[in-house]
């Protein structure tokens, strides 16, 4: 005896499809890739951040987003505003980093997502160290800085596109 499909089934079947399609898309592209016009920075800043070593009398700081938030809704990869002392850091999408160095102390990171901020995170630097933050949005579309550890942040860079929206690569 065959069984016959509903119409009712076949719909939720082919908007299954339509959606497993979908994902099985951006899988293969990546999520990053919708970063349209965002570019990457320069050779020179890009050797510095992978050398993970601040220059003399310096630390370096790191700020990555993954290629892929956990939050799923967030299909088009809105753009971050990053600042750091009260001024403009640099633009983060989807699997990019910024990376700058600065003086030793306090310093503080915050954020506009175009859809809300972040509270400010303050930290402490000290002469010849990183510091490495990941930032993603969460379902109210808040925004955090999570701290890293020195392995994971560097897993993380090394995942991910040096973001070319970045006054430290400017002033170089």
């Amino acid at each position: 005896m065959k069984s016959q499909m509903t119409k009712r089934q076949c719909i939720q079947a082919s908007l299954l499809m339509t959606a497993l399609l979908g994902l099985l898309i951006m899988q293969f592209t990546g999520c990053a890739d919708l970063a349209v016009g965002l570019p990457e920075g320069s050779a020179a800043m890009k050797q510095q951040a992978l050398s993970f070593t601040p220059p003399d009398g310096k630390a370096g700081v790191y700020v990555i987003r993954r290629r892929h938030d956990p939050v799923l809704y967030q299909v088009l990869n809105a753009v971050f505003d990053i600042n750091l002392d009260q001024q403009e850091f640099g633009s983060l999408a989807k699997g990019y980093f910024l990376f700058g160095t600065l003086q030793p102390g306090e310093h503080t990171l915050s954020m506009n997502t175009g859809m809300g901020g972040s509270s400010p995170l303050q930290f402490n630097t000290e002469a010849g160290k990183n510091k490495y933050f990941l930032t993603e949005n969460t379902r109210a579309g808040q925004a955090y800085f999570e701290p890293l550890s020195e392995a994971d942040g560097q897993e993380y860079v090394r995942k991910s596109i040096l973001s070319g929206d970045n006054r430290f690569d400017h002033q170089n």
